[in-house]
């Protein structure tokens, strides 16, 4: 059977020369896909196969590659490695977490999706009544979801993953290789136009202006209920890379 590793060491290297000679986030993901090979070796050394880690493993591995110094004596495919060894950790919280039932992880974001979207259509915040009518929730189902996330707030101290909180967007620190500002980069790499000019506004990523929804809405020709809904799928990308 023909061992292709050296190919994808090869393929590898060509990309992270690529991205050396002109980073961007296009070639950054370049990078992290050429180290699929490395990055699936890791899950099953570091986190026992389990493949849900593989949107967090290509964060750190985003990560290792801005940190990289190449020299004689150390390859990027060690430094991955290495620098992918806090999947053990990872999985092993992810082993001790207890998460909220998932009809109520369902309605919570929902909810605050709503009074999100709502906001920025109407500059003020929605009545109970007109929360119930846009979420298509009841009352009653609202006050138990406020009453829930009381008691999650309250929670939080402990651990901050025993809470799943609906996903939002915010500005993010723009200091390079931060990993916020790493996490990003990766996924802007990976959008449509519209959407990155969304993350853009949301994020102030690349030193844009941070906007609100309506504000957004006005500049893409869109509505702001468009841009809520597509800042949410953001957000919810954001989660799922950073392994909340």
């Amino acid at each position: 059977m023909p061992d292709d590793t050296g190919s994808s060491v090869g393929a590898l290297d060509q990309a992270y020369e690529a991205w050396a000679q002109k980073p961007n986030p296009g070639r950054l993901n370049e990078v992290v896909r050429a180290a699929k090979p490395i990055i699936s070796s890791a899950i099953t050394s570091y986190g026992g196969g389990n493949q849900s880690l593989e949107s967090r493993a290509k964060l750190l591995a985003a990560k290792a590659v801005r940190s990289f110094k190449p020299s004689k004596n150390t390859k990027l495919r060690n430094h991955l490695m290495v620098q992918l060894q806090p999947l053990r950790r990872i999985a092993k919280q992810r082993g001790q977490i207890v998460r909220p039932p998932e009809r109520m992880v369902y309605d919570t974001a929902h909810l605050k999706s709503k009074e999100q979207e709502f906001f920025d259509t109407h500059g003020r915040e929605p009545s109970d009544s007109e929360l119930a009518e846009a979420s298509g929730l009841s009352t009653r189902r609202l006050q138990k979801i406020r009453q829930n996330m009381r008691a999650e707030t309250s929670e939080s101290a402990v651990t901050d993953q025993d809470v799943r909180e609906a996903p939002q967007l915010t500005p993010v620190v723009q200091e390079e290789g931060t990993i916020d500002r790493v996490l990003i980069e990766y996924l802007h790499g990976t959008l449509d136009p519209t959407d990155k000019l969304i993350l853009e506004y949301k994020t102030g990523v690349y030193g844009s202006p941070v906007l609100r929804n309506f504000q957004i809405a006005k500049k893409l020709g869109i509505t702001p209920a468009a841009v809520s809904q597509r800042s949410g799928r953001l957000a919810a990308k954001m989660e799922q890379l950073a392994g909340v």
